[in-house]
């Protein structure tokens, strides 16, 4: 090629997109066309020149050929209704938006040349014009034939030429795409290869067996404003977090991924999910994903590689080196990437923060992401018991959880994709086998990706049946990897025992470490295995079967001594499992001196081990038993709870007895079973209390923490328990709300949780709190169920009910009926009904456009009510909307909005309407686009249908001239009302990105000395989204808030857009701090500019020092106080003058509580670890005169920001509000100070809590 240019896929879409646009264009034009741009066919090629029009000395018009321009070239393409891929801009850049779109119009006739597809005419060379033929399949061909042949030269030239052609590079330029590309090819793996290759036929690539699996979107609830008074208790208790969305595995990538559309828009994104749940496979295919659509560089980084290095650090001496393949890393090198983050051209792919050294692994990554580093996009995975147990250092993070794979639609395609190609009929006998009605524990169990992958592999090559036990899954893959290896590794029963044994107790020893858990140093390994290099030594047999591999080097030895790990953490808790023989290794208690006992039950990395322990077949029935027991009557010593009718038990005490009900479900033939469940279900819900005749509901922590145990413990038995509760007719509405709730988190597909939630809807006088969670929950667990279909369509329905109700109903049908013909039968029927209010009328649309894809009497049914005269336009709107989506461009529903746009006597806004669901329903159609075009040429029309028909016609033709030249002309008017000009310069800015014209227009509007201010803020802003980066615009909007005249509402305007559109730009942040200081500014405007500081200055010391100064001005009215508080909790992390701030105002008693609590809330976002701060808010939580709300922020602000080495202190200092007094006389106290200690005992070492808790000593104020 002759210059170096783009190849990515994002190019070949810009090139299909040039020849579809010529080829549309050859369609349209005849042979004797002599137009500025033709496309004339001869065989197969297809010939591209341009005419020419000039007056001859005669006054005559002279056609002449001259070739064809780029700008027409583009133009065709916009006309097409097609766009440019445009690559990130360098944020120093101030190239126009038309400069480079028709650069990349260069990029793709470039390749289009290199292809062979274009062919030159040589008269044309350097003149302007251009004159070029493509060779295509043919005249006769369709469209997408003639594209196919450009896309097979595509494919054929990758494979060839495109190697070698980013090979070229200079010192001071790298291709990163390829660099990233690379890099992550090195991680790309699937987990369970590591141990399979002995047997070729087992190694796979992702792509042959991978199952995307869907995801839900996790979210904290909202706080709750109600005051409920103590005897009410946690009526409202929310669970410890809301599953609110589900998204399917692409429905993810491009609307997370891609589009951004979370609460982070895409810059910060956790990924959750069990031990085995394919969180680094999740990971792997976002990174190919982001490279592939161009959507920034991927970088890859196992965090358990950090070793102690901050990620920065990493960066730069560790990826950057292997990398670039260098030696040493040069200055200018470290400095290239550090541009790539600061220019937000970064993906940061952090893998498995639960591998972290760290005793808090999320606040470490939390301190970490700062500097050039903290510019990149996140996507991290995470275990879900280290997430939970730390989610307040990342509560930034917009979180989702892996979902299992589907039973059995996924499982039974996994078995087929795993057996295709080698053995389709042991696939299909694994299936039959495992499909069997009393298989269901082992069916549950392989909804986990890494079990599923264990138990085909182990079938593959096995006679045996199918295991019962995670423990028992494991072990009979040990037993066949021996057998794999055997002809390449002998190994006796004697040989495999040791090792089984040696690998237990390094296994051991490793996860009793506080750091580097799973990077096992060589040093390490060799004193359990021996010496690698020996042969048929434990350490040579373990590294040539596979149980261990390298992993890399000890960055921090001077020797560079190996690391290793075992194939997956998985593995190395079961061999650590295996060489427990005694329970009291996890848990000897010494009651009097913690200190000297064993506390393993407490620590997380020990969970999985444990389990596992209890699933051991070869472990004997009265051993596991006796660990149960000492499980359930664990006494912790640490307070008196016995009278406490919502407490009852000690903080560590509930800590064991949540183990336990997780242990009965891998050990489910206790004979604690039953009488665990049912503890744990009171805990979540509640208690009916005799002596008192009421339902007593246990403390928030309680409750959520028996949430979390109840998705764990053993399912069917949790089932029964939630039913029988829920049945019980004295349970009063909150309590069977909580019932339903969690009927909804673990009753997947079960009938009987199904039937008891229709049953609860069915109910005549249910409250609609109630009702409307029952709705949720059956769409969370009646997927396909018909019986949960029928009463969702039957609440649509019901009229008498509140609308948000039946919209829950509406919602949740769409998400398990999808195709159910019953379903779309009743709703056909119910949108058919004369008489059918509009709310209804309105659900039932949205409900055939989420579940009647494709289906004839749906689409019938949304175009006869499209036709409907007397229907409501937004009803229209939502049934043009649901058409296009069950069929886009179904020909019945076009013809009826065509006929209807024909109709001559219809009035011009039915029209409009008509023209536009005709334009939503097939984008681009140009019935739709000729009828609004003719619409808007009408003299007669007013000028607000103009600038509603303009805004219709830019929706649906992307970019339209005549639209945009209708605003222009509209805006241009020198009569024009001022509202009617404000609002075409709104729609200008949401329709004519890059538009010269439109562009110019507002440039010339603003510069206009007559222009209304409020008009000509709206014109900054319009200018702004169309041609990213004009200083015109932010010129005029520093101009305009400096204005003495200037009324408050425009000036508040002006600082609110320019708060939207002057991220990072100086003269627009100095412009807002010279605002924020004047004495005579309003309180409103004042906030509004505090607010826009926060958003485009952020970390900005001016921006900072502004609102610091603005705090602290005592004549300043509490509101804006509290605003400019707000906002350096949202900017001020770590700011040692921000904290300042809020300490003082915090400390300050003249204040209004509302402002001392907004202090609170935003010193726990940036005051982590400050001593001061948790002095102050300890203060705070003991302070009798202060409001309850007061006080319970400081206790959530407290709970964020503390440390471990702070908790024992915070511990000993609130204990004493723990007394049956306190609950009785001050309950708010009493269950603030709760809450906080709960979290230290979340985190504190059992023996540590312990001493905090009998240390009498207090902690003086600021220590």
């Amino acid at each position: 090629m002759s210059r170096n240019i783009r190849g990515d896929e994002s190019v070949l879409e810009n090139v299909l997109s040039l020849v579809e646009a010529l080829l549309q264009l050859s369609e349209k034009q005849d042979c004797e066309s002599k137009l500025p741009l033709c496309a004339v066919w001869n065989a197969d090629k297809l010939r591209i020149t341009g005419y020419k029009s000039q007056q001859t000395r005669g006054n005559r018009s002279k056609t002449t050929e001259v070739g064809t321009k780029k700008e027409y070239l583009f133009n065709q393409i916009k006309d097409a209704g097609k766009t440019l891929k445009l690559p990130p801009q360098k944020a120093e850049s101030n190239v126009s938006q038309e400069k480079r779109e028709l650069d990349e119009l260069q990029t793709a006739l470039d390749w289009l040349k290199e292809l062979g597809v274009r062919e030159d005419q040589k008269s044309t060379k350097n003149q302007g014009y251009w004159k070029f033929t493509l060779t295509l399949k043919h005249q006769t061909a369709t469209i997408k034939d003639n594209l196919q042949v450009v896309k097979q030269k595509w494919n054929e030239y990758q494979k060839t030429n495109l190697k070698e052609t980013f090979q070229v590079q200079t010192t001071d330029s790298f291709d990163w795409q390829e660099i990233c590309g690379a890099m992550l090819e090195k991680h790309k793996r699937l987990t369970t290869n590591e141990l399979l290759f002995a047997d070729d036929e087992m190694k796979f690539e992702l792509e042959a067996i991978h199952v995307p699996l869907a995801l839900v979107e996790r979210n904290k609830p909202k706080k709750c404003t109600e005051d409920i008074s103590a005897e009410q208790g946690s009526r409202l208790y929310e669970p410890s977090y809301e599953e609110k969305q589900r998204f399917e595995h692409e429905a993810f990538l491009e609307q997370i991924i891609r589009d951004g559309v979370g609460k982070t828009q895409g810059h910060r994104i956790a990924l959750i999910g069990e031990p085995g749940a394919g969180k680094t496979t999740q990971l792997q295919t976002i990174a190919f994903w982001i490279l592939k659509k161009n959507l920034g560089l991927p970088i890859w980084i196992s965090l358990a590689d950090l070793q102690e290095k901050s990620v920065e650090n990493y960066l730069l001496q560790d990826w950057l080196k292997n990398a670039l393949e260098v030696v040493r890393v040069k200055e200018e090198q470290e400095n290239a990437i550090a541009d790539l983050f600061k220019n937000n051209r970064v993906w940061l792919l952090l893998d498995a923060a639960d591998e972290i050294s760290s005793l808090q692994p999320l606040t470490e990554i939390s301190q970490q992401l700062t500097g050039w580093v903290k510019n990149a996009r996140v996507v991290l995975t995470c275990r879900v018991n280290v997430w939970e147990a730390n989610a307040n250092a990342l509560e930034n993070f917009e979180t989702y959880r892996l979902l299992n794979f589907e039973y059995p639609q996924q499982v039974q395609e996994f078995i087929g994709r795993w057996f295709h190609n080698k053995d389709a009929d042991k696939g299909e006998k694994l299936w039959q086998e495992l499909d069997k009605a009393e298989r269901q524990r082992i069916q549950d169990l392989v909804k986990n990706p890494l079990r599923l992958a264990l138990l085909c592999s182990t079938w593959q090559g096995s006679d045996k049946g199918l295991p019962e036990t995670k423990a028992g899954l494991y072990q009979h893959f040990v037993e066949e990897v021996y057998k794999w290896k055997e002809n390449r590794f002998p190994t006796t029963e004697q040989q495999q025992e040791e090792l089984n044994a040696a690998l237990g107790r390094l296994a051991k020893r490793a996860i009793d470490q506080e750091t580097s858990r799973f990077r096992l140093r060589h040093k390490f390994v060799r004193e359990e295995l021996g010496d690698a290099k020996q042969q048929n030594s434990l350490f040579w047999l373990a590294l040539k079967l596979g149980w261990l591999n390298e992993v890399g080097l000890a960055a921090e030895s001077a020797t560079k001594e190996k690391v290793y790990a075992f194939y997956h953490p998985t593995f190395e808790e079961y061999f650590a499992a295996l060489v427990v023989d005694d329970w009291h290794e996890f848990l000897n208690h010494v009651p009097d001196n913690p200190a000297l006992g064993v506390y393993r039950i407490f620590a997380p990395q020990w969970k999985e081990v444990i389990l596992l322990w209890l699933g051991r077949e070869d472990m004997g029935r009265e051993k596991k038993e006796e660990f149960i027991q000492a499980l359930v009557k664990f006494d912790d010593g640490c307070g008196e709870y016995r009278a406490i009718d919502r407490v009852r038990k000690g903080f560590y005490e509930f800590r064991t007895y949540f183990l336990a009900a997780v242990g009965v479900d891998e050990w489910k033939n206790s004979v604690n079973t039953d009488a665990i469940v049912a503890e744990i279900v009171k805990w979540r819900c509640a208690e009916f209390k005799v002596e008192v005749n009421r339902w007593v509901e246990f403390l928030t922590p309680i409750a959520k923490g028996a949430e979390t145990a109840l998705s764990q413990t053993n399912r069917i038995k949790a089932i029964a328990a939630l039913v029988e509760l829920i049945n019980k007719p004295q349970l009063d509405d909150s309590n069977r709300w909580q019932a339903a709730f969690s009927l909804g988190q673990i009753g997947s597909g079960d009938q009987k949780a199904i039937d008891a939630l229709v049953e609860l809807i069915s109910k005549p006088k249910l409250d609609d709190n109630i009702l409307r969670l029952a709705a949720f929950s059956l769409g969370q667990i009646g997927s396909g169920n018909q019986k949960a279909i029928d009463a969702l369509v039957k609440l649509i329905g019901k009229t008498q009910l509140d609308y948000s109700t039946r919209w829950q109903a509406a919602e949740r049908l769409g998400e398990i009926g999808s195709g159910n013909q019953k379903a779309i039968d009743a709703l056909v029927e119910l949108i058919s009904k004369p008489q059918l209010d509009d709310d209804t009328r309105r659900l039932a649309a949205e409900s055939l456009r989420q579940i009647g894809s494709g289906n004839q009497k749906a689409i019938d049914a949304l175009v006869e009510l499209i036709g409907k005269p007397q229907l409501n336009d937004d009803i229209r709107r939502l049934a043009a909307k649901s058409l296009r989506q069950i069929d886009s461009g179904n020909q019945k529903a076009l013809a009826a909005l065509v006929e209807l746009i024909n109709k001559p006597q219809l009035d011009d806004s039915t029209r409009w309407q008509a023209a536009f669901s005709l334009g939503q329903i097939d984008s681009g159609n140009q019935k739709a686009i000729d009828a609004l075009v003719e619409l808007i040429g009408k003299p007669q029309l007013d000028d607000s249908t103009r600038w509603q028909v303009a805004f219709s016609l830019g929706q649906i033709d992307s970019g339209n001239q005549k639209a945009i030249d209708a605003l222009v002309e509209l805006i241009g008017k020198p009569q024009l009302d001022d509202f009617t000009r404000w609002r075409a310069a709104y729609i200008l800015g949401q329709i004519g990105s890059g538009n010269q014209k439109a562009i110019a227009a507002l440039v010339e509007l603003i510069g206009k000395p007559q222009l209304d201010d409020s008009t000509r803020s709206q014109v900054a802003e319009s200018l702004w989204q169309i041609d990213p980066g004009n200083q015109e615009a932010i010129d005029a909007l520093v101009e305009l808030i400096g204005k003495p005249q200037l009324d408050y509402s425009t000036r508040r305007q002006a600082a609110y857009i320019l708060g939207e559109i002057g991220s990072g730009n100086q003269e627009a942040i100095d412009a807002l701090v010279k605002l924020i200081g004047k004495p005579q500014l309003d309180d409103s405007t004042r906030r509004q500019t505090a607010e826009s500081l926060g958003k485009i200055g952020p970390s900005n010391q001016k921006t900072i020092a502004a609102l610091v100064e603005l705090i602290g001005k005592p004549q300043l009215d509490y509101f804006t106080r509290r605003q400019a508080a707000y906002i350096l909790g949202q900017i001020g992390s770590g700011n040692q003058k921000a904290i300042a701030a809020l300490l003082e105002l915090i400390g300050n008693p003249q204040l209004d509580n509302d402002t001392r609590r907004q202090a609170a809330e935003s010193l726990g976002q940036i005051g982590s670890g400050n001593q001061k701060a948790i002095a102050a808010l300890l203060e705070l939580i003991g302070n009798p005169q202060l409001d309850d709300d007061t006080r319970r922020q400081a206790a959530e602000s407290l709970g964020k920001i503390m440390l471990e080495e702070q908790m024992p202190s915070v511990v000993t200092v609130l204990k004493d509000y723990l007394s049956p007094e306190t609950y009785e006389n001050d309950f708010k106290r009493f269950d603030n100070c709760y809450e906080v200690i709960w979290k230290c005992a979340q985190s504190m070492p059992y023996p540590a809590f312990y001493q905090a808790w009998h240390q009498q000593e207090k902690v003086k104020d600021g220590e």
